[in-house]
């Protein structure tokens, strides 16, 4: 095997004496055209380990060169990041700053002020741009994680992240400092909620209780079709073993899961139609 020179094939220790293994197990030579190594001798060998050596240090100089580079660059405010997927700004090749872009800030604006002052989620705040028709930077439809990207992003507050902080940016800011802080602040206390899973198809799993015991009711599929067609129940099972059954205690129920919806969402609409509510 012919190579120009040993980092051509590759800057790491491990794999060139792993490859010239196998290249002895399979009786092929091994020649470096500007190097001359003789594999076929103690010192030709040595040779090409010390080679490897340094093909390997200037491997990770050249790597710590590019980090290093790239933290100083960021902490003088510089972003580094792809600015074609920056929803608010467009990049000035002449200066390699952000500018604003003419119709996105107004955009991003509006989600801070629904999430911080109207309360809503990242679900709504997508579903009524895209019912009005808004498109992303890049054309397309708006989603929960584009929302709560441009919410966590702290350069729109005009900073740039460094590690485990931000700093000054050189870009112009789309909302304010406080504003940003309080929408982290408002994020990180929704976080504390329990989750709630959207792939059930019942609507109550984990939320409806047995009036009578106060156990959780939990989703079941029965095994056969009831006269109504309806498979989807919920059930609180007392099992004798476990629990002594008396006089008046829970023997355990199984409701139709359409119905007790039904019934749930029919409350919940005279609710929202109350003049208190």
């Amino acid at each position: 095997m012919v190579v120009y020179r040993l980092d051509r094939l590759s800057r790491n220790v491990r794999d060139i004496y792993s490859f010239l293994d196998q290249l002895r197990t399979h009786g092929v030579a091994f020649v470096s055209v500007t190097e001359g190594f003789d594999t076929t001798t103690a010192m030709g060998r040595a040779m090409l380990g010390v080679a490897a050596v340094f093909a390997q240090l200037t491997r990770e100089m050249i790597s710590e060169n590019v980090r290093d580079g790239l933290l100083r660059r960021a902490e003088d405010g510089y972003f580094l990041g792809n600015p074609h997927r920056l929803h608010g700004y467009q990049f000035d090749p002449e200066t390699r700053l952000l500018r604003l872009d003419e119709e996105q800030p107004a955009i991003i604006r509006r989600i801070f002020r629904w999430y911080r002052e109207a309360k809503w989620g990242v679900d709504k705040i997508a579903r009524t741009l895209n019912l009005e028709g808004v498109k992303t930077k890049r054309g397309g439809q708006w989603n929960s994680g584009t929302i709560a990207h441009i919410l966590r992003n702290p350069i729109g507050a005009g900073r740039v992240p460094v590690k485990d902080s931000t700093v000054p940016g050189r870009h112009p800011a789309i909302i304010s400092a406080e504003e940003f802080g309080a929408t982290q602040e408002l994020i990180r206390s929704r976080a504390t909620l329990p989750p709630r899973s959207h792939q059930s198809q019942h609507l109550l799993s984990g939320l409806a209780r047995c009036g009578k015991c106060g156990r959780r009711l939990r989703a079941h599929y029965s095994h056969y079709q009831r006269k109504s067609g309806e498979r989807r129940q919920y059930v609180s099972y007392i099992h004798p073993r476990t629990v002594e059954v008396g006089p008046g205690a829970c023997s355990g129920l199984s409701k139709s899961a359409a119905q007790l919806e039904q019934a749930v969402i029919s409350a919940v609409e005279q609710l929202a139609r109350h003049e208190d509510f």
